[in-house]
């Protein structure tokens, strides 16, 4: 009856750590140092994710220290691998001395840590599940990424063929676009052409009607009292003489008919 009033009045957290320690299928991961003054945890990351949820309800590591260093351990030895806690109270094969092992003043109690592995517990069951949640949503969202992924390589090689598509009927509007300039500067050489050619026509005609009368002459009547002298400037030819042989036997004068009175006109 004393013996389980005394253990009762042990606090939880160090009864189920001495468990741990007691218990053969974890001495890979958590036991008694050479001499049983201490315990090794030697695998922390197998201690939390393995020993603390089964014993503990949580996977939090750093809390199960400070519960340790709230009861007086200390550690004597740690790195990446082991870490050592040693208590004067805290002894293989020597249960009956944890009732000696007391809580620091003004830290928190056993009931509080026992709060803490309850809460963890929820959360793990909670966590467990939303974790399944999330591995669903996270294959549908691969499935979503997978589809969006063929379409978008369907869009780009759609964008692609209209941009080849573009560049092709660029280049076709071009030589189109050439093929219409040619052609207006063509028919624009040849409107150049023909206006030249009636002008060129015109000058001709122009010029032919001058030619018609090449050799004629005009003598203005005001002009008529020095006919002789403009007859001498404008004909190369000598003059009309009068000679015995343009007298016929009246006594009259033969006019000569020839090209110098021919071209002899008055106005």
């Amino acid at each position: 009856m004393s013996k389980s009033r005394s253990q009762s009045s042990i606090p939880a957290f160090l009864q189920k750590t001495y468990d741990i320690l007691e218990n053969p299928q974890l001495q890979d991961i958590v036991g008694w140092n050479e001499d049983g003054s201490g315990f090794l945890v030697k695998n922390v990351i197998a201690f939390q994710d393995q020993v603390l949820p089964m014993y503990f309800k949580h996977r939090n590591f750093a809390s199960f220290v400070r519960q340790m260093n709230m009861y007086g351990f200390h550690k004597s030895r740690s790195d990446q691998k082991e870490n050592e806690f040693i208590h004067p109270h805290f002894k293989k094969d020597q249960r009956n001395l944890l009732k000696k092992i007391k809580r620091k003043s003004g830290e928190q109690g056993d009931d509080q840590f026992a709060i803490m592995e309850l809460k963890p517990h929820r959360n793990q069951n909670i966590s467990d599940k939303q974790i399944q949640q999330i591995i669903t949503k996270q294959q549908e969202l691969e499935k979503v990424c997978k589809i969006l992924i063929e379409q978008n390589n369907k869009i780009l090689q759609c964008n692609q063929q209209l941009r080849n598509q573009l560049v092709q009927e660029r280049f076709n509007g071009n030589k189109k676009f050439q093929k219409l300039k040619d052609y207006f500067l063509g028919q624009q050489q040849i409107q150049d052409d023909c206006l030249q050619k009636q002008a060129l026509e015109d000058l001709i005609q122009s010029d032919n009607e001058e030619l018609l009368l090449p050799s004629q002459k005009k003598v203005k009547g005001e002009d008529s009292d020095s006919t002789i002298d403009k007859m001498e400037q404008l004909y190369d030819p000598q003059p009309l003489m009068l000679t015995n042989s343009l007298v016929d036997n009246d006594g009259m004068i033969q006019l000569i008919d020839g090209p110098q009175f021919n071209d002899i006109c008055f106005d």
